[in-house]
């Protein structure tokens, strides 16, 4: 059995603060909503290409191989699969290719993430 649970549906929602109580469009609620929408990240994993960067705290671009999260699971990782025993919980789990590996061996497996479009590609 394979599972992929965005952990925002895990946590109780921040209580609301004074300042962004009413929705005016304008201040950190709407900040926040603008940034989720344009998310490099999320457009990364619907489309299972990059390019996407990682920008260290020293300024540096690293780039991540998103075709490979994309992609099945690779003999790197099914050396380490292959030693998993029992069920698994895998946070943090990306697109899902390993848990969803994992459920072909035979492991109950969940994936927890944030990204709800890293979920909605576990659960294709």
């Amino acid at each position: 059995m394979s599972t992929t649970v965005p952990s925002s549906e895990l946590a109780a929602p921040a209580p609301a603060d004074s300042a962004e109580s009413t929705d005016t469009g304008k201040g950190p609620a709407a900040t926040r909503a603008a940034s989720w929408g344009a998310d490099p990240y999320a457009n990364a994993l619907r489309t299972g290409r990059g390019p996407l960067f990682l920008r260290r705290s020293d300024g540096w671009l690293l780039p991540l191989d998103v075709e490979r999260w994309c992609s099945d699971a690779g003999s790197a990782d099914l050396s380490a699969l292959h030693r998993c025993e029992g069920p698994v919980l895998d946070i943090g789990c990306g697109p899902g290719r390993l848990v969803a590996e994992l459920t072909s061996l035979g492991h109950r497996a969940l994936g927890i993430d944030v990204s709800e479009a890293a979920v909605a590609r576990t659960r294709r």
